[in-house]
């Protein structure tokens, strides 16, 4: 069943000081099972396989907000620092408002404390014919991501 209402953000801290990253257009979060090719020469022409492990990856698409300072500037910044992010949550339904019901993706920090975003690549795009100066980052996750779906207090 399709989400038909839905208010993404991707807001970074959300445990502590909370700050939705300004400006953003969109983002993925690609999560992939390896298949492990477990075939013997015993087996004949055909194979036999099993489930490895998950990982995880994802990008995020917007524009520069050159006065988001508690947003873009510290994911920015975690990028050249080569540091992980791991309090970053990825909304697919976001709000404020009590009773309402949030759907979210998180790194898993709590059960492994390594969890989080890697940031591995931060494109500055500008050409003439924008006004706006286009941003795309893409991210390796590391550790556990999970899926959270929660009424508000």
């Amino acid at each position: 069943m399709a989400l038909l209402k839905g208010n993404g953000k991707i807001v970074i801290n959300a445990s502590t000081t909370a700050a939705v990253v300004a400006d953003m257009a969109d983002w993925s979060l690609d999560l992939t099972r390896a298949v492990q090719d477990a075939g013997t020469f015993d087996d004949g022409e055909w194979s036999k396989s099993f489930f490895n492990k998950i990982s995880w990856s994802g990008s995020f698409n917007g524009y520069i907000a050159s006065l988001d300072t508690t947003g873009q500037d510290v994911l920015q910044a975690a990028f050249l620092a080569g540091t992980t992010v791991s309090d970053i949550r990825f909304y697919v339904d976001y709000s404020t408002t009590s009773s309402d019901t949030v759907e979210y993706w998180v790194p898993d920090f709590v059960t492994d404390s390594e969890s989080g975003i890697l940031i591995s690549s931060w494109n500055i795009k500008k050409d003439q014919a924008n006004k706006v100066t286009n941003l795309t980052c893409s991210f390796t996750g590391t550790g556990i991501i999970k899926q959270v779906r929660a009424t508000l207090p």
